[in-house]
C-alpha cells in the first residue's frame, strides 16, 4: 500500500471517529476552515454539505459522478466522500470532482 493511500485511509478512520461524536469534519488549511455535515434525505439515503468559513460551498444530496438522484446508502459512505472532497479543496483542487474509480477505492456502493 502506498504511503499516500495509507495516509488517506488513516484520515478517513480518524474523521469517522470524529463523525461518530459530532457529525462534522473540520479541516484547517492556512486560514481556510472546511466543515462537512451529513444530510439525511427524505428517501432514507444520505448526502453532505461542505462549508467554508461557515458558508455552504457544496450541497450534495446524491452520489457525485452518478446519473440520477440516488443518495448514499450509509452515513459512513457520505462521510468518506465528504472527507475526500475536503482533502481536494485543501490542496487547491477546484472543482473537487469525484471520479468513479475513487468511489470504488473508497468501497462506496452505487
Amino acid at each position: 500500500m502506498s504511503k499516500k493511500k495509507l495516509l488517506l485511509l488513516c484520515g478517513v478512520f480518524a474523521c469517522s471517529l470524529l463523525f461518530a461524536q459530532t457529525n462534522t469534519i473540520k479541516k484547517e488549511k492556512n486560514s481556510d476552515t472546511y466543515t462537512a455535515k451529513i444530510l439525511s434525505n427524505t428517501d432514507k439515503s444520505y448526502g453532505y454539505e461542505i462549508l467554508k468559513e461557515n458558508k455552504v460551498l457544496i450541497h450534495q444530496q446524491n452520489i457525485p459522478g452518478q446519473a440520477g438522484l440516488k443518495g448514499f446508502q450509509k452515513t459512513d459512505d457520505a462521510k468518506k466522500v465528504a472527507l475526500l472532497v475536503i482533502e481536494k479543496l485543501s490542496k487547491g483542487i477546484m472543482p473537487p470532482t469525484i471520479e468513479i474509480k475513487e468511489l470504488i477505492q473508497l468501497k462506496i456502493k452505487f
